[in-house]
C-alpha cells in the first residue's frame, strides 16, 4: 500500500500491476530475434568481405572483376549491405524508442532513417548493376581487341 503524494490517496496496486500493459510484449521478441539474426548473418559475411578485400589487395586493378565478375560475389555483396542497413535500422529504432519520447519526432526520425536505408540500398544495387555492365562491356571490348571475337 502506497500513498500518492499528489492527491493524498492510497494506491492499492502492486508493483507488478503498475507495470503491466505499459510496454509492448508483442513486437519486442521479433525485433530482438531480427536484430540477433542480422548480427549473425553479418558475422558470417565478414569472413567473405575480408577474403574479398585480401583478393583486391593482391591485385588492385581487378576489384570490379572480383566482385562483379561473379554472380555469387554480387549476391553476397547485396546481402551484406542489405543486412548491414537493416541491422543499423533496427538498432537506431531501439535507441529512438528508448530516448525519444515525443511521438511526432519519433515517427519523423524513423521515417527519415527508413528512407535513408532504402535509398542507400537502391543506390548500392544500381552501382553494382552499373559496375557489372561496365565489366561485361570492357571484357567484350578486350576480347574484340585481342581478336578472340570477330565483329
Amino acid at each position: 500500500m502506497t500513498t500518492n503524494t499528489r492527491k493524498n490517496t492510497i494506491n492499492f496496486r502492486t508493483p507488478v500491476s503498475k507495470v503491466k500493459f505499459l510496454g509492448s510484449a508483442r513486437s519486442g521478441t521479433s525485433h530482438f530475434i531480427s536484430q540477433r539474426f542480422t548480427a549473425v548473418i553479418m558475422l558470417l559475411l565478414i569472413v567473405w568481405f575480408i577474403y574479398i578485400m585480401l583478393s583486391i589487395a593482391a591485385e588492385p586493378n581487378a576489384m570490379i572483376g572480383i566482385i562483379a565478375g561473379s554472380v555469387l560475389n554480387l549476391s553476397v555483396a547485396i546481402l551484406f549491405i542489405g543486412s548491414f542497413l537493416y541491422h543499423g535500422y533496427l538498432g537506431l529504432q531501439m535507441i529512438l524508442e528508448d530516448y525519444l519520447h515525443n511521438k511526432t519526432r519519433y515517427w519523423i526520425s524513423i521515417t527519415l532513417i527508413r528512407l535513408f536505408c532504402i535509398i542507400t540500398f537502391i543506390a548500392f544495387i544500381m552501382a553494382m548493376i552499373i559496375s557489372l555492365s561496365s565489366y561485361i562491356a570492357s571484357s567484350i571490348i578486350v576480347e574484340i581487341l585481342t581478336g578472340r571475337i570477330k565483329h
